[in-house]
């Protein structure tokens, strides 16, 4: 049963990516796509902003350009597309990488982070998975905030020029 209620969420996500991606909920008359499917879906705001994230990191994005880009979680992504797990995993993982310490690792650092974290994810409940990630992401991150004046690719997703706002 588990597998259908997964297949159900993902069907939601790409859904939600579709319609962000066509600006759909600004025809409905909604100023965010979270208000908009809390209203379509009568659910609450925290679920539909839950979907709404998912959709932005889990499913390409077209930019401007008319170029596809890959998830910004790509192995979460393929994880929830074999129903492996579910959208909460997804959420907790996703939390995990836009934490202030996870804004301290490089990208390939949050590369392995996900890794990591979805290999976690398939035999543990979301929060505990989150308390997994964030361990791990504090053992990467162990001299604490860069000094002044030092950059560094980070983990929370790039703002390409290519890549749609």
């Amino acid at each position: 049963m588990e597998r259908v209620v997964r297949g159900i969420e993902l069907a939601r996500v790409q859904f939600i990516a579709s319609f962000l991606r066509e600006g759909g909920f600004g025809s409905l008359g909604h100023k965010s796509p979270v208000s908009a499917i809390a209203d379509c879906w009568n659910i609450d705001p925290s679920d539909a902003r839950r979907y709404v994230k998912a959709a932005e990191n889990l499913c390409p994005q077209v930019a401007l350009s008319g170029t596809v880009l890959e998830p910004r979680m790509p192995v979460c992504a393929a994880a929830i597309a074999a129903a492996a797990i579910g959208l909460g995993h997804v959420d907790a993982i996703r939390r995990v990488l836009e934490s202030n310490e996870a804004s301290r690792l490089t990208a390939a650092d949050c590369a392995f982070v996900e890794e990591r974290a979805v290999a976690y994810a398939l035999h543990n409940r979301p929060a505990e998975v989150h308390k997994f990630g964030m361990e791990l992401v504090r053992g990467l991150d162990q001299d604490g905030p860069e000094p002044e004046g030092v950059s560094r690719e980070r983990c929370k997703p790039r703002v390409d020029q290519d890549r749609p706002l």
